[in-house]
């Protein structure tokens, strides 16, 4: 389970993501008090806000065959799990930093620091990334971003994550079952 803090305002948010193809969920609760959850058979798609009670229903859209960052349930998928999948297809924009680091409060076991190139140009992206050792899992990983604001402004972030792992999955975290006080709708209010 990754749990992501943020560096000014000391939020954590926690994230829960499990996968059985073709399911999928994804779930997000954040410091504002939001309450997401995402699951999908492959064919609908559930968004749930547990914090409203009410839920949206739609068809899903077909899962890309390749890996890589985008947008919607896949693209969580990327950048939580899959890119790791991927890392050895990204050699060239990698290097170990630090090895045998003995366990701490972020990693329970030794482990090795890796930073990864993830962009270059306007908006650079890199994360540094440790990885345990014995089995070759993620434990923490910072990332470094910039993304263009209005008029080009640049403005950087950091976003630690810590990784959380569980051997399996129990099936029943794959059926959408909302609150029976919920209500379905077809889009969720703005504040």
């Amino acid at each position: 389970m990754p749990r992501m803090h943020g560096p000014d305002d000391g939020a954590i948010d926690r994230i829960v993501l499990g996968r059985l193809s073709p399911n999928l969920r994804f779930e997000l609760v954040n410091s504002g008090g939001e309450d997401w959850q995402w699951t999908t058979n492959g064919q609908t798609i559930w968004c749930y806000r547990r914090d409203l009670k009410a839920y949206t229903e739609v068809k899903a859209d077909p899962w890309p065959q390749g890996l890589g960052p985008g947008d919607g349930l896949p693209g969580y998928e990327w950048k939580y799990f899959a890119k790791f999948l991927a890392i050895t297809d990204i050699t060239d924009r990698a290097r170990v930093l630090k090895d045998d680091i003995p366990p701490d409060h972020d990693c329970p076991g030794p482990s090795v620091l890796i930073e990864l190139i993830l962009a270059e140009g306007d908006a650079p992206a890199r994360e540094q990334l440790r990885v345990l050792t014995r089995q070759h899992l993620p434990c923490h990983s910072t990332t470094y971003f910039t993304r263009l604001g209005h008029g080009r402004m640049p403005y950087d972030f950091k976003e630690d994550i810590t990784w959380r792992f569980r051997d399996h999955s129990d099936p029943n975290l794959f059926v959408f079952v909302p609150d029976k006080h919920a209500k379905r709708v077809s889009k969720f209010r703005r504040y």
